[in-house]
């Protein structure tokens, strides 16, 4: 199974002493994150894409290329670019350039978005996310697997023989689904996905994961190419007590200011955001190398997993934890899951 390490950019104070950092520190930092993460054994490193808000991430295409001149092997890609209000055009020019600096390394995941301000201030109705999404991945698949693409559709105009410059290294980069709302069309177009597990039981998602290979298989595909990713809230410590200890102000700060921000409402109703220690047994991934390794192990057993998805970088978590974390998920828990001890 692969590990990967995904940072959203939440540029919070430190939850213990209310010390800020900048946003050009916060995208400095996930230079080392990415270095470290490499040496550490992890596979995939992402960022995400949030905008007017307090993430720092608006342009992960950027942040990577950046990424992709200290590393030489981690996969590097985006989690998640926001099709319904980009222009599917950009983001394949983004993704071969990122490949182009990266020699073959990039991929991208795409989500719907849940936040109506940003369809808003795009000029997309938030009412048809799901509809665009649908439209943008078809594009957006053809504009990255095919050369001399002519393409009709209803929410932008149509293209008469495009093809993308510059020529990516890989053919062709890989191209996540992040929303459970579209099945179907990712079945139909082969497409890996990479779901969140972040307020929720990972249990949870075990009726989708059934019915997206029963999809995959209706498609006519190998259920031996079925690829599945979840991303989760994780924090490792030595014991269960100084993790959860640990984690806990950051946990509770990066949720108190998620609920702040305006959600679609197409969007489902998410657990109760309650300081509810409780939290910490039931939605993230916290706790003791071993108790990781049994949680991880069971997630992959149920839904079927491929890779897993790991966010450290959250709350405004210190750099030096947050390395820390990498190192030890490196030595204690990857191992363990991918059979080397």
């Amino acid at each position: 199974m692969e590990f990967g390490m995904v940072c959203l950019g939440d540029n919070l104070p430190d939850a213990r002493t209310g010390k800020p950092i900048s946003d050009a520190e916060k995208h400095t930092r996930f230079i080392k994150q990415a270095v470290t993460a490499e040496k550490s054994g992890f596979e995939v490193f992402h960022l995400g894409e949030h905008h007017f808000n307090y993430y720092a991430i608006s342009a992960p295409f950027v942040a990577l290329a950046a990424l992709s001149q200290h590393t030489s092997k981690i996969r590097l890609g985006t989690g998640v670019t926001l099709l319904p209000t980009v222009d599917p055009i950009i983001v394949a020019e983004d993704a071969a350039t990122l490949d182009a600096y990266s020699n073959g390394r990039a991929e991208v995941g795409v989500g719907r978005g849940i936040h109506e301000h940003i369809f808003k201030a795009m000029g997309r109705p938030a009412t048809s996310a799901t509809e665009i999404f649908n439209e943008n991945l078809d594009l957006l698949h053809r504009l990255m697997t095919e050369e001399n693409v002519h393409w009709k559709g209803k929410w932008r105009p149509p293209l008469e023989g495009v093809t993308i410059r510059p020529h990516a290294v890989q053919k062709p980069i890989p191209l996540w689904c992040g929303s459970t709302s579209v099945i179907p069309t990712a079945a139909k177009l082969g497409l890996p996905s990479m779901w969140v597990s972040v307020l929720f039981p990972f249990e949870k998602l075990k009726p989708l994961a059934d019915q997206y290979r029963q999809a995959w298989v209706d498609a006519g595909r190998d259920e031996a190419s079925f690829q599945l990713g979840i991303g989760v809230h994780y924090h490792i410590a030595r014991t269960s007590h100084e993790a959860r200890k640990r984690f806990e102000p950051y946990y509770f700060q990066y949720l108190e200011q998620a609920r702040t921000l305006e959600k679609s409402n197409l969007d489902r109703a998410i657990a109760p955001m309650e300081r509810d220690p409780k939290l910490l047994e039931v939605a993230p991934f916290c706790g003791s190398p071993q108790e990781l390794v049994d949680r991880i192990g069971r997630a992959r057993e149920l839904l079927g997993l491929t890779r897993i998805m790991l966010s450290i970088d959250m709350g405004g978590m210190p750099q030096d934890v947050i390395l820390e974390e990498i190192e030890l998920t490196g030595q204690e828990v990857i191992p363990h899951i991918n059979g080397a001890r």
